[in-house]
């Protein structure tokens, strides 16, 4: 008789996202998630944005988060509809943070991003 394994958690737009359980993550690094809890309340935004520059760069496949352009709007560095879920995705992931999945439409800029992200996490 075969063995029945549990399924995956899912969402109408795929597996669902749950937020880290530890401190560190998969290489011993501490996570945004405690980095977030550790920082002063003023540090919180600038934490935030870093996060959201570091991944945008992992979507977009850029070398360096540093060779992103931060003025950019996102549509403009050529975001399409799913490197905007993938951020968002990986943004949620990393803070705990539930982002909407139309975040970066909403939010078109790395600031505006982290200004949203950084104003729900304050109503948590």
């Amino acid at each position: 008789m075969r063995e029945v394994t549990p399924a995956t958690p899912r969402t109408a737009h795929g597996p669902a996202l749950q937020a880290p359980t530890t401190d560190q993550d998969p290489d011993g690094d501490e996570t945004w998630v405690a980095r977030l809890a550790e920082a002063a309340p003023a540090d919180r935004h600038a934490l935030i944005l870093t996060c959201v520059v570091e991944a945008a760069a992992e979507v977009m496949g850029a070398d360096s988060p540093d060779t992103v352009p931060l003025g950019t709007p996102l549509l403009d560095l050529g975001f399409t509809s799913l490197m905007a879920v993938d951020l968002r995705n990986k943004v949620t992931q990393a803070t705990g943070v539930d982002l909407p999945p139309t975040v970066v439409y909403d939010h078109p800029t790395f600031e505006a991003i982290a200004s949203h992200a950084h104003a729900l996490m304050s109503t948590d």
